[in-house]
C-alpha cells in the first residue's frame, strides 16, 4: 500500500503530523526559537503533504464532461501550491528570527533541542527518499514537490 502515491503521501501525513507535536513540545521546554521555526515549517509541510495528497486522489479520477484529458493538472498545480506556501514560511520564520534578534532570550535544555532537531532531520529525510523514490516510479510532480519540501536543503 506504501509503495503508490496516495500510500507514500499519508506515510508523510503521518510523519510530518508526528514532528509537529514533538517540534512545538520541544520548542515549549527549551525557549528555542529555532525549533519553534522549525514546527512552523513542519505546519506548512503538513499543509504542503496535504495538498499533494489531495491533487494525488483527485489526479487518478478517470476523465469526465468537464475534464475530457483526466484530472493529471491537478498534481502540477499541487507543486505550485507548495512552492508558494515554502516561500511564505521563509518569510513567517524570517520575521520571527528578526523579531527574536531584538528583543533577545534564553534558551534551555540545548541537548534535548539538538537531540529533537536531529530526529527531525532523519525522520524528513527517510520520508523524503521514499517519497522521491516512488515520485519518481510514478511520475508524480505533487508527491515529488512534498519529498522535494520535506528534504533538507543541503542533501
Amino acid at each position: 500500500m506504501l509503495a503508490t502515491k496516495e500510500g507514500a503521501a499519508k506515510l508523510a501525513i503521518v510523519a510530518v503530523s508526528l514532528l509537529i507535536v514533538i517540534k512545538t513540545a520541544a520548542g515549549i521546554v527549551t525557549g528555542s526559537i529555532a525549533i519553534r521555526a522549525d514546527a512552523i515549517h513542519s505546519v506548512i509541510d503538513l499543509f504542503g503533504v496535504i495538498i499533494g495528497y489531495t491533487a494525488i486522489r483527485i489526479a487518478s479520477k478517470p476523465p469526465d464532461e468537464r475534464h475530457p484529458y483526466g484530472h493529471g493538472k491537478a498534481e502540477n498545480i499541487a507543486g505550485v501550491i507548495i512552492a508558494a506556501m515554502i516561500f511564505i514560511g521563509a518569510i513567517a520564520i524570517a520575521y520571527q528570527a528578526v523579531v527574536r534578534l531584538i528583543s533577545g532570550g534564553e534558551v534551555a535544555l540545548v541537548p534535548l533541542g539538538i537531540y529533537v532537531t536531529a530526529a527531525a532531520v532523519a525522520i524528513n529525510l527517510l520520508v523524503s527518499w521514499y517519497a522521491l523514490r516512488v515520485a519518481r516510479a510514478t511520475e508524480s510532480i505533487a508527491l515529488e514537490a512534498t519529498a522535494r519540501d520535506l528534504r533538507c536543503w543541503w542533501v
